[in-house]
């Protein structure tokens, strides 16, 4: 089978769970049907890293988080220096590149790269990615906005005053 390197390996996000899920996922969804190991990215650009990621051979590099341009980096560094010259896919989950980042994109940029904002997919297409809209994970047809009579309703519901915005946070503060 294909041989995969994810970048982060899912102990990094212990504090962030859906990160950590999203990790375990595309984890598992790739050994379905790849021989995949996993890195740390805090032993990404270190010679042990390079020479576990020489000895195993990947077919792709994939950087799950991010990007940055410190990952972009690594990834366009690992592609040239492996044998096999590996594919690169960045998953733009939340993506940090900054201005001097976006002028080296055309020299930094994966070959793949999955994105949640068409903002980040167009970016990254004029450096020469391909790019594939990667949606967010929130059902959007059971969370979509609501008309202002169904509003009233669910405020008076929950004992919320009706002329009072309403701020709701889920996640992590």
């Amino acid at each position: 089978p294909p041989r995969s390197t994810l970048f982060p390996y899912t102990t990094l996000f212990r504090s962030d769970e859906g990160m950590r899920k999203l990790c375990v996922q595309f984890e598992s969804a790739a050994r379905e049907h790849h021989d995949v190991t996993t890195l740390q990215t805090s032993e990404f650009c270190r010679a042990t890293a390079w020479n576990a990621l020489r000895r195993f051979g990947p077919h792709c590099l994939h950087y799950l988080t991010g990007p940055t341009i410190f990952s972009l980096m690594a990834l366009k560094f690992h592609q040239l220096t492996l044998p096999r010259r590996p594919v690169t896919v960045a998953t733009g989950l939340r993506p940090q590149v900054g201005r001097m980042g976006r002028a080296l994109l055309p020299w930094l940029a994966p070959d793949l790269y999955l994105s949640q904002s068409r903002r980040w997919q167009q970016l990254f297409a004029a450096s020469g990615s391909r790019t594939i809209d990667f949606p967010n994970a929130v059902d959007t047809i059971r969370f979509a906005p609501v008309t202002p009579e169904r509003k009233r309703f669910l405020k008076m519901q929950w004992g919320l005053p009706p002329d009072k915005p309403t701020v709701l946070h889920v996640g992590h503060v």
